[in-house]
């Protein structure tokens, strides 16, 4: 294996054939089927049914980790469809960043504002973030749950974005967003209460099943003990009707949610889109770079 590779993608045509070499319990592997790919990771099923995510840079290695250690943490607490990482190839010369496995969870990725989610699926994820964001955060810190300050996270990211807005965006825009980072920084979030977070509860991660029940709740990689009101920010992605009915639902539920929490929920979603900004910069992906500074010009924000 190089120490120095950055970033890496699997040949996919001879990849069935690795996966059954490092992985003989799961066989047959083939015939193999491309799932997708991101900027993290490739994902594959299997003929069983296993579902593999290829590390293609060191960040997915550390998300494998941290999911294979929280993971079966979260799945003793909670009665929901979530991954069990039962398969983990740990970096190698054929896999320099690992992969992680586990039997494909049922269901397809449900449409942003579709109406007909307000019926089950809201409230089933309601009550799904209300037992998650309920787990004992002492237990998730022993089981490798990093404590981390999504507000401290998001500030970081202003150095590394703003120099390449300033170039490419009009002393306006460049201005609006200058505004914003000083009312998000200057917005005092030390009184919320630590919980366990998923970190990215938007459409992708989600899995619905023809009646549009909660059917599973995928990528773990970045589970955090942070600010429950980051998991509602990335919500948002449903719409600004289903949000409101996911809030009223998670109180509904017993979760706790005041006008102080919900203020931080806007700033973080308007928020969101350059936190990715400065992901992409720092992982010299000038096509997610380009891709990102749209997102945060359509962005709310900009609203």
């Amino acid at each position: 294996m190089n120490p120095d590779l950055d970033c890496w993608s699997p040949d996919v045509a001879k990849l069935g054939a690795v996966l059954a070499k490092l992985l003989p319990e799961i066989e047959p592997v083939e015939p193999l089927q491309m799932v997708g790919e991101g900027f993290r990771s490739v994902a594959v099923e299997t003929a069983t049914g296993v579902l593999l995510r290829i590390g293609k840079i060191e960040e997915a290695a550390a998300g494998f980790e941290l999911e294979s250690r929280a993971l079966p943490f979260v799945r003793r607490h909670i009665q929901a469809h979530i991954p069990d990482p039962r398969w983990r190839i740990l970096p190698c010369d054929e896999l320099p960043f690992g992969a992680l496995g586990y039997m494909k969870l049922p269901g397809t990725i449900p449409e942003p504002g579709d109406p007909a989610l307000a019926r089950f699926f809201v409230p089933e994820l309601a009550e799904f973030m209300v037992r998650l964001h309920s787990l004992p955060v002492s237990e998730a810190l022993a089981a490798g749950v990093p404590r981390v300050n999504p507000h401290e996270r998001l500030l970081g990211a202003r150095p590394v974005v703003m120099p390449l807005l300033k170039e490419r965006l009009e002393r306006d825009a460049c201005d609006r967003l200058e505004r914003w980072w000083d009312e998000f920084a200057s917005y005092k979030t030390a009184s919320y209460p630590e919980t366990v977070c998923h970190h990215d509860l938007w459409h992708e991660n989600l899995l619905v099943d023809s009646e549009a029940h909660l059917s599973g709740v995928l990528d773990w990689s970045h589970i955090e003990i942070g600010d429950r009101a980051h998991d509602f920010a990335a919500a948002h992605h449903f719409g600004g009707a289903l949000t409101e009915k996911l809030i009223a639902a998670y109180r509904a539920a017993g979760g706790k949610l005041d006008d102080h929490d919900l203020r931080r929920v806007q700033l973080y979603w308007k928020g969101r889109q350059l936190g990715g900004l400065a992901w992409a910069i720092e992982n010299d992906n000038n096509a997610e770079t380009e891709a990102a500074i749209q997102k945060v010009l359509k962005g709310p924000i900009f609203d």
